[in-house]
């Protein structure tokens, strides 16, 4: 029994041993003549077909104020070397090989428009799988910096179109034809963002420097990702606030001018919304390119508040009698001017005090409405 056992321990090695020599003999002989400094073709003058298959995880930072987008993605690059086929049907041949990178011809891909410096794939460290027809197959996840024009303007109910284009370093000379690899969709792993949505995506030729009609099927392969800012947060945090002390501001001339509590009403709705408005403009997206109509809208209630505010100390003088009619209140009132005369006593000062103030409610509310209006329909359309 332990001879048994000792012929089957040594009859193991010795198959190891002989799989090793089979495998590096079948290297030696595949790798035998090889150059990777050559494209792939027995033909030097065919170019090499580069299928890019691209699928978005998730979309991980959009950056306003530098103008770029951060995106994690699945990247599949395939394409055939002519010159590593073998038969893989023979006894001791593998399906497919496991080779390092800088062993190998590679296309020098690049992100044309990556925010960083430079970014080159396939990298000279990956691993490539190397099938017996002759493809080779390059898979990897990366985080991906591409620049992006982020139009502010509609905020928070902007939508933004960036995209990802891969090309070869010299577009006139490149000996690469892009295509998309047929399989899963560009969205079949994305995870859903917390701040974007992903509405749409697109896959085209771009074509740099060189002729569609001359070589269509050359050019640079871009993916559009059309993506939208998730405004819920956005508009209760930041938009129905300063809304609501808009409207609630023009309501100071309902109350009663001899109350002595319309100035204090307006000075503090115009103090909350001062300090609302700080903590407001910190959420905004800081860019100088484009103005944010949200900017505008609050500019332009804070300045209708300050126009309440002057408002309400003239309507205070007029009902106290400090102060004269202005001339367009007494065009307006002529008829009561005529039948009350220049000399109006504290009753007639009164109601037109309270005409002045109904008249200026009507008109502050109607700006306030207008301005809101005009701004939110600019901002969704």
């Amino acid at each position: 029994m332990p001879v048994f056992k000792t012929l089957i321990l040594v009859l193991w090695i010795v198959d190891a041993v002989n799989c090793e020599f089979v495998r590096k003999d079948f290297f030696h002989t595949l790798f035998k003549g090889y150059e990777s400094n050559f494209q792939p073709k027995e033909n030097v003058t065919e170019d090499v077909d580069i299928h890019i298959n691209y699928r978005i995880i998730s979309i991980n930072h959009v950056s306003e104020i530098d103008q770029y987008i951060e995106t994690a993605c699945k990247l599949l690059i395939k394409w055939t070397d002519q010159f590593l086929r073998w038969d893989s049907t023979v006894p001791g041949s593998p399906k497919y090989i496991t080779v390092s990178a800088d062993k190998l011809w590679v296309p020098t891909i690049v992100v044309f428009n990556t925010f960083d410096n430079g970014q080159r794939y396939v990298s000279k460290d990956a691993k490539l799988i190397v099938q017996a027809n002759g493809d080779v197959v390059w898979a990897s996840e990366n985080i991906f910096k591409t620049s992006c024009k982020i139009d502010i303007a509609k905020f928070p109910f902007d939508q933004q179109t960036c995209s990802i284009v891969f090309s070869p370093p010299f577009t006139h000379y490149s000996p690469y034809i892009f295509r998309l690899l047929k399989g899963k969709g560009l969205t079949s792993v994305y995870q859903e963002s917390n701040e974007w949505s992903l509405v749409d995506t697109k896959v085209y030729k771009q074509y740099f420097n060189i002729s569609p009609i001359i070589h269509p099927d050359k050019g640079d392969l871009v993916l559009d990702m059309i993506i939208q800012r998730k405004y819920a947060f956005h508009v209760i945090k930041g938009v129905v606030p300063p809304t609501c002390l808009s409207i609630l501001n023009c309501f100071v001339f309902r109350l009663p001018a001899a109350s002595g509590e319309r100035l204090t009403m307006a000075l503090s709705v115009l103090l909350s919304y001062t300090i609302y408005l700080s903590f407001i403009t910190e959420s905004l997206p800081e860019n100088s390119d484009r103005i944010c109509i949200f900017s505008i809208y609050l500019t332009s209630i804070l300045l209708l508040s300050i126009a309440i505010i002057i408002g309400t100390i003239r309507s205070i003088a007029l009902h106290c009698g400090t102060h004269d009619l202005p001339p367009w209140l007494c065009w307006m009132l002529r008829k009561r001017i005529q039948t009350v005369g220049e000399n109006m006593d504290e009753s007639h000062r009164a109601t037109v005090s309270q005409m002045y103030d109904k008249l200026m409610f009507i008109i502050s509310i109607c700006a306030t409405c207008l301005v809101t209006v005009v701004c939110f329909t600019i901002m969704l359309c």
